[in-house]
Formats: C-alpha cells, structure tokens, sequence
C-alpha cells in the first residue's frame, strides 16, 4: 500500500526520492499507479492525480481504482486536505487500472482508457471469439466548486456520433417518441433532469418487456446508481448488482450515457461521477423509459446521438 517515486539520468541508475501511503482504500493489493498533471475545465489552474488500482476490496466489490488530488514537486506527493480530493476514477464493477495515453501536446488534458472488467468473474464472461473489451478514452479535467474538488472525466465519441444534429427531447413525451424509434445500439444520451418532490428518477434500458438496467438519482439515498439485476444474463453470483455513488448535493443532476452491445457507460454530475458496468441484454433492441419512484412525471431535456462502429 505504498506508491514510491524514482529517479534517473540514464534509466540504468535509480535514486529513491519519496514514498506514499497507506492513504486511503487499503482493503486490497494496490498496483497499476499514474502520476498526472490535471488542467481545470479553463486550463488557468492545475492539480496532480495519483491514482492507483485496488484489488480486490472495491466499494463495488472486486477491482476498482482510486484517485488522490494534491501537489507534486518532482520528488513527493503531496495529497489536499480538500473535501473530494479523494475519490474513484470509476465506481462501476468494471473500469480497472486505466492507462493514460503517452504523446499528448504539452498542456493538453490527460486522456485515460480503461480495462472493461472485473477480475471477479473476467474469465466468465459469455463472449466469443473475444473476451474483454477496453473503455471508451475520457478526457481529464478537475472540478473545484462549493462541493470541492472531484476528477472530471468526458468520454471522448464526437468522431463517431452518426449525424451532426442530435435528436433533441424537451419532455417526458417526447422522449418516449424518440424512444419508439430507436432499436439499435450503440448510443450516447444527454438529460438534464430538474427534480421535483420525487425522490428516485432516471432511465431504464429495456431490451424486452422484463430485462432492464435502471439507471438513476436516489435523493433519499443521496447516490447516483445503476442497477443491472434484471438486464439480461446472470454471469457468475456476484454479477447481478446495484452500484452507486455519492451525489454531491451542490452539483447538477445531468447524466451523458453511452450505451453499446454490452456495456453501459455512465457520467453524472458533470462528470464528476463515472460508472461503468457490462450488461449481458436478451436482445439488441433498446427501448428508453423514464421513471419515478412515486410516479411523479420526470421533468427533464436533453440530446440522443445514433453512434457508428470504431470498425473500418
């Protein structure tokens, strides 16, 4: 449960310089750490990331990867004492030990790319030829706000949005038409929702008449969670389950999913909040409902982009 730092001339002779930890989630075996420098969403300030994965004794149980913001001088670590500047780069079952890319322009966002599994059952999964998949890359950022500091994270899928202007829904209704007419992923959704006296909201994605994930915001709770006991297979014990996260009440109740053959990809509250979690469906049909725990009617806009193939 330590990260240490080195240093070298000529990558043959190596000075120690500092060590961190224990910090933080100690509940498993740490590996697979990275230092970054991270931009605000204006690129007028920066903060360092520490992040290193955590397996297995994830809040979510199995894998899981934590961050830590603060400073670093080019010998030590030093984590803030701010509210949020502890926290998870993913608090979904499968996002693991994210790698960021090499190369990138000075001054550019970092950009992380995950593994898409969980080692409780990632020799499991019902998939062929293939057996496990990557992240879809995310960009960078860092939030400082009345709720402190978080790690904001924007999937980057731009390129791969079908057309150029997304199909737009400004109420309950108009999204259950939308709805109608969208049987195929993949997909990426933006809502904004306006609460009212509900206390549960958000999306489920049927893929028939009883398999569904439910996506959604428990205020009673204080979580933003996404459920996939009823999606579709079952792949070991432990696989149905509902993961969730902490809301920050000062923060907005926005969500930007990504939706695709078996995977969903969750970003709430500005991005604050990552989830990802593979979903096995019965089908490849996708029907998009709102909901409310008391049947409340949902008030809430947003955008739905068809996405193409990475595939040539």
């Amino acid at each position: 449960h330590k990260v240490q730092f080195y240093s070298s001339a000529d990558l043959k002779q190596w000075s120690h310089l500092s060590d961190f930890g224990p910090s933080g989630d100690v509940a498993g075996d740490w590996e697979c750490p990275d230092l970054l420098q991270i931009p605000s969403a204006d690129a007028k300030q920066s903060v360092w990331a520490l992040k290193v994965g955590l397996n297995p004794g994830a809040p979510q149980g199995g894998s899981g990867e934590q961050y830590f913001l603060g400073s670093f001088d080019g010998k030590s670590f030093s984590p803030s004492q701010q509210r949020g500047s502890h926290g998870w780069t993913n608090y979904g079952k499968d996002d693991y030990c994210a790698i960021s890319f090499n190369g990138l322009a000075r001054g550019r966002s970092p950009v992380l790319l995950g593994w898409m599994s969980n080692w409780q059952y990632a020799e499991k999964l019902p998939t062929s030829p293939w057996r496990g998949q990557m992240s879809l890359p995310r960009k960078l950022t860092f939030l400082q706000d009345k709720g402190g500091l978080a790690l904001r994270q924007q999937p980057i899928v731009d390129s791969l949005r079908a057309q150029r202007a997304p199909v737009v829904f400004q109420s309950n209704a108009d999204l259950q038409a939308v709805s109608k007419g969208i049987t195929q992923d993949p997909l990426e959704i933006h809502a904004h929702f306006h609460p009212g006296q509900e206390q549960i909201f958000g999306l489920r994605l049927y893929s028939d008449t009883t398999h569904w994930t439910e996506i959604g915001f428990d205020q009673a709770r204080g979580e933003f969670y996404m459920d996939r006991t009823r999606s579709g297979t079952a792949v070991t014990q432990n696989f149905p389950t509902r993961t969730s996260a902490p809301l920050v009440k000062e923060r907005p109740y926005d969500l930007k999913l990504i939706l695709d053959r078996s995977s969903v990809e969750a970003y709430a509250q500005d991005g604050t909040i990552a989830m990802t979690d593979l979903v096995y469906p019965v089908s490849s049909s996708t029907r998009i409902e709102l909901f409310s725990s008391d049947n409340q009617t949902v008030h809430v806009d947003g955008k739905i982009w068809k996405l193409t193939s990475v595939w040539k």
